[in-house]
């Protein structure tokens, strides 16, 4: 891999998962895929190809590279660095789960204050309790803001309440009678 910055953009993570770039579905400007058209979904389309494919030679490489690394160690060396890979896959699983729990409580507590779905993501805290005090707070500032609509006239008008235009009606009604 070379050491310009281009290259360094473009790399795949040492988990062998796709870069963001090429997983997500937006384009640079933001417009989903679905708004490329044709030519450009099947350019999307081979370049997350070439990059998987990419990916999968890069994973074999680092896979017969550590066969050679292992084929050079003594027993003990070889556990040691399997111990080491476990516990590694162990701490980035930890902290996965840690925050897989700490977006179920920040989702609890928004839920349990009314709060709009997708609210859940603005909820600063943490413990429970703090997540569930800001979630009353954004509950109570929404609240205050969520008024009823102005009533500005559209819309069925009340029966037997005269109006201003009355005397219009009447009018077209009389023009309508006389033909």
């Amino acid at each position: 891999m070379t050491d310009t910055p281009a290259a360094d953009a473009g790399a795949t993570p040492a988990t062998g998962a796709m870069p963001a770039a090429v997983q997500d579905p937006q384009t640079d400007n933001g417009a989903a895929a679905d708004d490329l058209g044709d030519g450009g979904r099947r350019a999307l389309s081979d370049l997350r190809r070439e990059v998987r494919a990419i990916a999968k030679d890069r994973d074999d490489w680092r896979t017969r590279a550590e066969k050679a690394e292992d084929a050079g160690r003594s027993d003990s060396e070889r556990r040691d660095a399997e111990l080491d890979r476990y516990r590694d896959t162990d701490a980035s699983q930890r902290g996965r789960i840690t925050e897989l729990e700490r977006d179920h409580l920040r989702r609890d507590a928004a839920e349990e204050a009314g709060l709009p779905r997708g609210w859940w993501k603005r909820l600063h805290g943490e413990t429970a309790d703090e997540l569930a005090a800001d979630a009353k707070s954004i509950a109570a500032d929404l609240g205050s803001v969520q008024r009823t609509a102005p009533d500005l006239g559209a819309g069925a008008r009340p029966s037997g309440a005269a109006t201003a235009s009355q005397g219009m009606s009447d009018r077209i009604r009389d023009r309508a009678r006389r033909g």
